[in-house]
């Protein structure tokens, strides 16, 4: 089911980032939509998606609503991160293929490749403390 969700369908990059950002600190759906720079009816999509596969958990009502991780997530924190890397690798791909089929100015390929590469580091950053909470997790 969490290889489907993130890496076997269209918005599995998107919700690997909701994922990724609800890692790093609990929000609500119009903190995710500010800080990934996404419409907020995508992020309440994808959040509906990922509430109904248990991988996120829904705390308040509303619009006050915070979104955390589930246990079941947290329990299978490493197969997350081996899916994440395959969707990262399918991004760069697809970043690469996008830009030599491009028949847009130089400019516009540029724009293109600095937006596609910013949400790749995002992405990576998040990771990269994701696994320095897990090892002080497992140090409680």
């Amino acid at each position: 089911m969490l290889s489907w969700l993130i890496a076997g369908s269209q918005g599995g990059y998107s919700r690997l980032q909701i994922l990724s950002s609800l890692r790093e600190s609990p929000s609500n759906a119009n903190q995710l939509a500010t800080l990934l720079q996404m419409d907020y009816t995508t992020i309440r999509y994808h959040l509906k998606i990922l509430e109904d596969n248990r991988l996120v958990v829904a705390v308040g009502k509303d619009y006050a609503q915070t979104y955390v991780l589930s246990s079941l997530l947290e329990e299978n924190y490493e197969s997350f991160k081996e899916i994440s890397e395959i969707v990262l690798k399918k991004a760069k791909k697809t970043m690469r293929k996008t830009i030599r089929g491009s028949s847009h100015s130089l400019a516009v390929q540029f724009m293109l490749l600095k937006s596609m590469l910013s949400k790749c580091i995002h992405t990576v950053q998040y990771n990269f403390c994701f696994a320095f909470r897990a090892r002080d997790l497992s140090r409680m």
